[in-house]
Order: structure tokens, then sequence, then C-alpha cells
């Protein structure tokens, strides 16, 4: 595939020139959705890390799942022209001094 600008909308391309589903999309962990987007658009680690600004090895450890700054994960995902949006769950137990109805 072409350079990233080539796509009007690259999660909905990546999607729809792909098997997957958009449910499917919904349902795969942070960490598998950025692997599968960084290899829809024909990318390796080394490629998408020049893109976001950060290592190689960096872009690895967050597709493994380790943990790594939320800046970082929006960087990567900037990289591909989404935005990430990070939603708390349902089924939190709430933190000291918040509740979880503070977070609607």
């Amino acid at each position: 595939m072409g350079e990233l600008a080539d796509f009007a909308d690259p999660v909905r391309d990546a999607l729809v020139h792909g098997e997957s589903t958009p449910a499917d999309f919904a349902a795969w962990p942070v960490h598998e959705c950025l692997r599968r987007l960084r290899i829809r658009f024909g990318l390796n680690r080394k490629q998408l890390a020049a893109k976001a600004g950060v290592s190689a090895s960096l872009v690895g450890r967050a597709e493994k799942g380790a943990d790594i700054r939320l800046s970082t994960l929006v960087k990567l995902y900037a990289a591909f022209g989404c935005r990430f949006l990070a939603l708390p769950d349902k089924n939190l137990i709430a933190f000291p001094g918040i509740s979880l109805s503070s977070l609607k």
C-alpha cells in the first residue's frame, strides 16, 4: 500500500479492504488493533516508529501489550491518521475519591 496520506479515512479503508468487520475491530485489545493496523497499512515497526516519532523497540513493546505511556499510544495512532480515545470500563473499581458517575 502507498503512503498513509493516500487514504481519506485510514481506519475505514483498513476495514473495508481487509477481512475484519468494524465489530471485530472494536473488540480487539489496543495492542492487537495497533499491530493489525500496522500490518494492514504495509508498514514494518521501524517505518511506523519513524512516522510516530518513537523507537521501533517501543512500537514492539506497544504491540505486545506492555505498559507504555498514553502519550505514546496517541502518537502511534496519530501516525495512522487516527485519534486514540480511552474510555473507562464500566466494570472498573472506583479509585479513592473518584466515583464512576463523575466519569460520565
